[in-house]
């Protein structure tokens, strides 16, 4: 058994053990515990979704996180939700700690999105999805070539 799948066994083997004996609180911290000190896959995962999303949108960056106008940049926000809440095993307060919005905030957003429709009532809840597919395809890619790019350097 090799150190990360000792590690990941450890954690679930806690949460067992916490849920157990009800002590959900100290789960949501534990599951804050970053293992790199902030610089990890998943921090940088989010990242690139911030970056394709701000480019896809052609909005800068600082725009999208900070901004609280609504439209085009409200529209690129919560494409970043809907990716991180997909790819990232991150909770709808960690994702609104992000962008300083509350969890409910961010939960009622994710909500409201017309990716899990079967119908889609206009054309923007249409090219909203067709933009969530794209931006899927090239942060998938972006963790496979991550994956690869961290084995070839593990084997180094």
């Amino acid at each position: 058994m090799d150190v990360q799948s000792e590690i990941v066994f450890f954690f679930k083997e806690v949460q067992r053990v916490i849920k157990k004996h009800g002590l959900e609180k100290v789960l949501g911290q534990l599951r804050r515990i970053e293992l790199d000190g902030g610089e990890g896959f998943d921090s940088d995962i989010c990242e690139f979704i911030i970056i394709a999303s701000s480019n896809h949108y052609m909005l800068p960056k600082d725009i999208l996180i900070t901004s609280n106008k609504r439209g085009k940049i409200a529209e690129a926000r919560r494409m970043c939700f809907a990716l991180m809440k997909e790819h990232l095993p991150f909770s709808d307060g960690q994702i609104g700690e992000y962008f300083g919005r509350s969890r409910q905030y961010i939960n009622k957003e994710l909500i409201s999105l017309p990716i899990n429709q079967d119908k889609f009532a206009t054309k923007d809840e249409a090219k909203f999805v067709n933009d969530f597919i794209t931006l899927t395809i090239e942060v998938l890619k972006y963790k496979n070539s991550y994956s690869i790019n961290n084995k070839s350097i593990k084997e180094i």
